[in-house]
């Protein structure tokens, strides 16, 4: 991946044991200020936004015990600047722009508190020591806090994977207020709240709190206690590791948020040498088309004959991809279905040869069992022989280390054999899309339009999305129907 305009600077001094340690550390452009704080042992953080205070003093650090007694033994600060040409988005260029602390803390729970200052936000994540305490895996929980600073905090968040909810005051809302969002009844403030959770927090000030570069580890998710945010995380971490960086999108406007390039450029680079064969573009899909009626009596379902008619409308409209959902190699969930192989009534390759001789680029479902079950060699060396583009991960249920871990596991082998990549019930996004470009999409969102169980795609709750689920990163929605207060919705 090319680099433009690298720079790096880093200077390093030590503090007195037992002593205090205040650091501020400002963006480049210097509208935001992070204030860093030791006071009897215990690290804490505040934020200002154009000199107005948006974060109080905020607890930082990992406790793998209730003491921390820490005190800084080491304090260096750095700086980057480099700008990189993603491989596909909304930019041509990003600008990997920072201002970074490192506080070395000594003590029983002895790690390195890392933070750096955007101009488009803050970044926080922690280091172990290679040996003493955290030389075996444990698990270990945060002490990370976010103090809210605001009059009338207005709140969007996750009410689960795919629910967004409208717009809550923070300062009253109460156990027992019942519906938040439409359809969707919340008795209580969840114990646990998904990210982002994005914040009005004045005129002047808006935040969205994530995490970036998720992958050797468990999702975080937030508690909420008045105005302060606190992050609940129980990580198996092991001597020498780090984590996820805990992220705060910062911005005067809404559309702010939006346009941050933060969490990609937490990510590390990408780590294919030529991504020129990837293609984002827009995908038929079969799923909902099943039993139609064509107008010259054709009944679409799982055969040969219904794709060729799909790549017939296709290629003939410009439309680049086709995905062939679920089933096409037999029940999803049954172990005896084999990916590599397609039911009696489909002849993949020779739906694969039509597409190709069309130029329309073929997409398959394989359910999350399947790829476990077999060999992804095997599985991926038969696709690239019929000339398949890419996969959709079904089923995933991410959010764990393991199924984290097993994802970005499947999206690098795709890397390998030049197949793209779309997760379902997946994991959370977190910018690992600039490390491997061939991840196009996640689920993170109410993929359906429509449904008796979910809420309406009212054009509020549409743009509610894309403030929530879309700071996370690119998600996957899939057209049903229009129907925006349909009679079958409770």
């Amino acid at each position: 991946m090319q680099l433009l305009r690298p720079s790096l600077g880093i200077a390093m001094y030590f503090v007195c044991a037992g002593v205090s340690a205040g650091e501020t550390l400002r963006s480049p452009g210097g509208q935001i200020e992070v204030m860093l704080l030791t006071e009897a042992g215990h690290p804490t953080y505040s934020v200002n936004l154009n000199g107005e205070p948006i974060i109080a003093k905020s607890a930082l650090g990992l406790k793998p015990d209730a003491a921390a007694n820490l005190e800084v033994a080491e304090i260096t600060r750095s700086s980057g600047d480099e700008t990189w040409k993603p491989v596909w988005g909304s930019y041509s260029e990003i600008r990997d722009h920072y201002n970074e602390v490192r506080l070395k803390v000594e003590g029983p729970s002895a790690q390195t508190i890392i933070c750096r200052a955007y101009d488009d936000g803050i970044a926080i994540r922690y280091q172990l020591p290679a040996s003493g305490r955290f030389s075996d895996e444990f698990y270990a929980h945060e002490a990370t806090e976010v103090a809210l600073v605001s009059e009338k905090p207005t709140a969007w968040f996750p009410l689960s994977q795919v629910l967004v909810s409208d717009a809550v005051d923070l300062n009253t809302w109460e156990p027992g207020d019942g519906k938040i969002s439409k359809n969707v009844r919340q008795e209580s403030k969840p114990a646990r709240i998904r990210t982002p959770f994005t914040v009005k927090l004045s005129d002047q000030a808006c935040i969205s709190v994530h995490e970036a570069a998720v992958v050797h580890s468990d999702e975080d998710g937030l508690s909420l206690n008045g105005n302060t945010l606190t992050v609940l995380s129980n990580m198996k971490t092991a001597g020498g590791s780090v984590t996820p960086w805990r992220t705060i999108q910062i911005a005067q406007k809404p559309g702010g948020l939006i346009a941050s390039s933060l969490l990609v450029n937490l990510n590390k680079p990408c780590e294919l040498e030529d991504p020129s064969w990837i293609k984002p573009g827009v995908t038929l899909w079969d799923w909902r088309v099943h039993g139609a009626h064509a107008d010259d009596g054709f009944v679409y379902g799982l055969n040969t004959e219904s794709y060729i008619r799909f790549i017939d409308f296709a290629a003939e409209t410009g439309v680049e991809y086709l995905m062939l959902d679920a089933e096409w190699y037999g029940p999803e969930r049954d172990a005896k279905s084999d990916p590599k192989t397609a039911i009696p009534d489909i002849d993949i390759e020779k739906i694969c040869a039509h597409a190709r001789a069309k130029g329309v680029g073929i997409w398959l479902y394989v359910n999350t069992k399947a790829l476990a079950k077999y060999d992804l060699d095997e599985t991926f060396a038969v696709y690239k022989k019929w000339g398949v583009v890419g996969i959709k991960h079904g089923f995933l249920g991410g959010g764990s280390r393991t199924k984290n871990e097993f994802s970005h596991a499947v999206a690098k082998k795709c890397a390998e054999y030049h197949i793209l990549y779309v997760v379902h019930e997946s994991e959370k996004p977190s910018g690992v899309e600039r490390t491997w470009p061939n991840i196009l999409s996640y689920e993170y969102v109410n993929s359906m339009l429509d449904s008796a169980t979910r809420p309406s795609a009212t054009p509020s709750r549409v743009i509610n999305n894309l403030f929530v689920f879309g700071l996370a990163g690119p998600v996957d929605r899939s057209c049903g129907m229009y129907d925006l207060d349909s009679t079958f919705i409770p």
